[in-house]
């Protein structure tokens, strides 16, 4: 994905939800995302799992992060209980090189 970034754009404590932008695509393409899954799979070394409606987790994911993406809000990801730790858990995750 070149030199580009993802950046963590604001969190929604109400709806438990993570937005992430890539510095080169908007909200349209989910070629993003995409790459955002290639990088988490890499790291735990699981399998993913469709949950229907562009959204996504992995069967070992220790936070059961719940990625989803749409043209409306880009990319999305759920939390389930620590947003600490899934904000950490990401920040590492984004800046992989």
């Amino acid at each position: 994905m070149s030199d580009k970034t993802f950046k963590i754009t604001s969190v929604s404590e109400e709806s438990r939800w993570i937005f992430l932008c890539y510095d080169e695509w908007d909200v349209e393409e989910s070629d993003s995302f995409i790459e955002l899954l290639k990088l988490v799979r890499a790291d735990l070394k699981g399998d993913l799992k469709d949950l229907g409606m562009n959204r996504y987790t992995f069967n070992n994911d220790p936070l059961k992060l719940i990625y989803q993406w749409d043209s409306i809000f880009g990319i999305v990801v759920e939390y389930q209980d620590n947003k600490n730790a899934a904000l950490d858990y990401l920040n590492r995750i984004i800046s992989i090189p």
